[in-house]
């Protein structure tokens, strides 16, 4: 038995109208990608450097490295 549905590409229907009324873009539709890369990029730029401050002053003020570093 054949489904009824066999043929329709689900993915360019919309589900509901836009909040704004604009016509559903499914061609090109805007994207977050650079934002998120961004946001990433930055947090792990910060997120390295506060761990190496940190190794260094651990080192500095005791010359050692243990394992709780």
């Amino acid at each position: 038995m054949e489904s009824p549905t066999l043929g329709i590409d689900w993915s360019s229907i919309p589900v509901g109208p836009n909040p704004d009324g604009s016509p559903p873009n499914f061609i090109d539709p805007p994207s977050l990608a650079p934002a998120v890369f961004v946001v990433g990029l930055v947090l792990t730029i910060v997120s390295v450097t506060v761990v190496s401050l940190r190794l260094f002053t651990n080192w500095r003020y005791t010359g050692k490295w243990d394992l709780d570093d």
